[in-house]
């Protein structure tokens, strides 16, 4: 019986025929041409395996290429994704860090494009903060000892030895109220340190407009000093007006005290000299010190001073013989002299001189 495909082409149907199977049971296209002269119909059958197989191979091909490239694109992006994220995760984590306060960490990125020079920027920008804030420590720890322009000289200074250990002459002032130990052992707490705050914040004020340089506070004792670390034209001048101005505030002072209660007196004692300066203490707490007899000599006179004196040495009177009238009170024995020491009692400044710094 003829195929389905031989029916067709002899009943004249256009084709070629869709896949269908021949005798031997093959899946084929088909497709026939007439002949005329001769009356014949040529039937030409093609399997469809192998019709299909140029396709087949083909898509085989573009699945190959496919996957080729889908593997490149991950590799790829594998590739970017190292190159990109580890330096953004360095970037982060470094600014983490930083923010944290270790602005000694650098940033390590070495990639060549613009990361690496976002890095470099960001560790440009932490060590002039690694600066800044070492400058802001200084002169936090140089306005402990320093009046704000004493300081900001300091700091603007070229010379960076300036508190080094070195030897100065120097002029010293000692101060301190008379009778605050008997009185701070009976007030209360909180009137003690009432007292303290009036009397610092009085004679606070004087150090700062006069640049003294600070050397400790002792309760209600002070030490502070002239000509250093920066020299100035008349230390023993400045330490006479100085204390001059501190009797006179203090003196109100111990009035409105005496009105509350409150019997305290007020002595101050001044010398000039030789003396070893520089830090001594610990690497977490330190303090500029003066160390020598001259500042023994001022504190001994501070002792023997009497509510509202000022007494100086020798010394310091001959430097301030045009600026304050002086009387002299004799040689006193003070402790750790072997010699009686001649002291002088500052009355008070000439009509002419000023009192400011």
């Amino acid at each position: 019986m003829p195929t389905r495909s031989v029916q067709a082409a002899l009943a004249g149907t256009p084709g070629p025929f869709a896949a269908q199977s021949n005798f031997a049971g093959q899946k084929v296209f088909a497709a026939y041409a007439v002949i005329p002269d001769l009356r014949w119909v040529v039937l030409v059958e093609r399997p469809a395996a192998e019709a299909y197989a140029p396709l087949y191979a083909s898509l085989v091909r573009s699945g190959v290429l496919l996957f080729i490239g889908l593997g490149m694109a991950v590799l790829a992006s594998l590739l970017i994704g190292f190159r990109v994220v580890r330096p953004l995760q360095a970037l982060r984590q470094g600014v983490a860090r930083i923010g944290g306060g270790e602005l000694d960490h650098r940033i390590d990125v070495q990639t060549g494009d613009e990361l690496q020079v976002f890095a470099d920027e960001f560790n440009q920008m932490t060590a002039k903060l690694r600066e800044s804030y070492a400058n802001i420590e200084r002169v936090s720890q140089l306005k402990r000892f320093f009046s704000p322009q004493l300081t900001e000289l300091i700091v603007s200074s070229d010379e960076q030895k300036l508190t080094d250990d070195h030897r100065r002459e120097i002029t010293v002032v000692f101060c301190d109220l008379r009778n605050f130990t008997e009185f701070s052992s009976i007030a209360e707490p909180e009137e003690a340190m009432r007292v303290l705050r009036e009397y610092y914040k009085a004679i606070g004020s004087l150090l700062r407009r006069f640049e003294a340089t600070i050397e400790h506070f002792a309760g209600d004792g002070l030490m502070a000093f002239f000509n250093d670390p920066l020299p100035c034209p008349d230390p023993e001048a400045r330490a006479v007006r100085m204390a001059v101005m501190m009797q006179h505030d203090v003196g109100e002072l111990i009035e409105a005290w005496r009105k509350r209660g409150i019997k305290l007196g007020f002595g101050i004692g001044i010398s000039s000299g030789y003396a070893t300066l520089g830090h001594i203490g610990s690497e977490e707490q330190f303090h500029y010190a003066a160390i020598g007899s001259v500042a023994n000599l001022a504190s001994r006179l501070c002792d023997e001073a009497r509510s509202g004196q000022i007494l100086i040495t020798e010394a310091v009177c001959a430097a301030v013989e045009e600026l304050a009238d002086v009387e002299r009170i004799g040689e006193l024995s003070l402790k750790g002299f072997p010699k009686s020491v001649p002291v002088l009692q500052v009355v008070g400044l000439k009509e002419r001189t000023s009192v400011g710094p």
